[in-house]
């Protein structure tokens, strides 16, 4: 069965642990978790997204990349690594 996970952070985690500049909204940051961050993150950029981050190593487990919505907002894509 598929499924979907939406995780939302703080505003200030994405500044202060990703050293991302947030857009102008006061609110928090997306977290978009999926199978393999680095395909996902191509699409989104062959879709018009902007890259922010390149897909990189996270914690212990994690694969995280960012893009850019339309409005300036950071969208973090993530995945557990295969071990």
């Amino acid at each position: 069965m598929d499924c979907f996970k939406l995780g939302i952070a703080t505003k200030e985690s994405t500044k202060e642990i990703h050293g991302l500049k947030p857009g102008k909204n006061m609110g928090c940051k997306i977290v978009v978790w999926t199978e393999d961050t680095d395909s996902a993150i191509q699409h989104l950029i062959e879709n018009g997204a902007t890259m922010l981050s390149h897909p990189h190593n996270f914690l212990n487990n994690l694969r995280s990349g960012w893009v850019q919505d339309p409005d300036g907002n950071p969208i973090q894509i993530v995945c557990k690594r295969k071990e």
